[in-house]
């Protein structure tokens, strides 16, 4: 079943904070690693997965408020994404990571509102729990 994304929310534990516009994960990858040889049947390449996820980033869209300065020079932090309740749901679901911000860019219109774009680098494993 396909949900809304309105009332996505990221925290941090810095207390970081911001109305999101937009979310999107650049996914979970792990390498191919090349396992052919001179004996490889086939005249194929063969490979095995490697044991090293990486999980990815997030880029996050915002309005941008510049009383709430940007965790941009702290170090990994825990950061939690919450997910909109579900439909019949009886709790929303979240990913957390330790995580930190490597980007963080601010648009400023003369006519429009202030936006900012902030990239968030996850280090180590995403915990995440499903929506009941």
């Amino acid at each position: 079943m396909a949900d809304s994304g309105f009332g996505v929310s990221i925290s941090f534990s810095s207390t970081f904070c911001a109305a999101i516009t937009n979310v999107e994960w650049s996914g979970i990858s792990r390498k191919a690693i090349d396992t052919t040889h001179s004996a490889t049947s086939g005249g194929s390449k063969t490979f095995i997965p490697s044991d090293i996820e990486d999980y990815g980033e997030l880029k996050v869209d915002l309005l941008f408020n510049p009383n709430d300065a940007p965790p941009i020079t702290g170090a990994a932090e825990t950061v939690t994404v919450t997910f909109p309740m579900p439909a019949g749901g009886m709790s929303a679901a979240t990913w957390a990571a330790s995580g930190f911000l490597t980007d963080f860019q601010v648009g400023v219109p003369i006519d429009d509102v202030m936006t900012a774009t902030a990239t968030i680098k996850f280090s180590g494993i995403v915990t995440f729990t499903d929506s009941t």
